[in-house]
């Protein structure tokens, strides 16, 4: 098994658990190096980086997923080491969702 995960998501977005079990689990599975990369958003962070510091061989890098349209299609890009209290990037993540969650309901009509 690798040491290093460097895209991890959450039930913050569309993983399978909360941020504090990810990190439990990624220490307990002995990776050395995370990411936490949920999509279009940072919520899980502070959980994340609290549990992380439980973990000292851990090193826990705080991430997101940003999506992105462009004429083919949809893009996906990985951010590490983002200010997760960035007012200005939470104000673009909201962004993000509520264009993805008004395209979703646009597929559905």
């Amino acid at each position: 098994m690798s040491e290093v995960d460097l895209h991890i998501h959450s039930s913050v977005s569309d993983g399978r658990f909360p941020p504090a079990e990810i990190v439990r689990r990624a220490a307990g599975a002995g990776l050395r190096v995370m990411a936490l990369t949920d999509h279009d958003t940072v919520g899980g962070i502070v959980e994340a980086v609290r549990t992380a510091s439980e973990y000292p061989q851990l090193t826990f890098i705080p991430g997101t997923e940003l999506s992105a349209d462009v004429p083919e299609g949809e893009v996906h890009m990985l951010g590490y080491f983002i200010d997760y209290t960035s007012t200005e990037l939470l104000r673009e993540l909201e962004i993000m969702r509520t264009s993805r969650i008004e395209r979703a309901w646009g597929m559905v009509e």
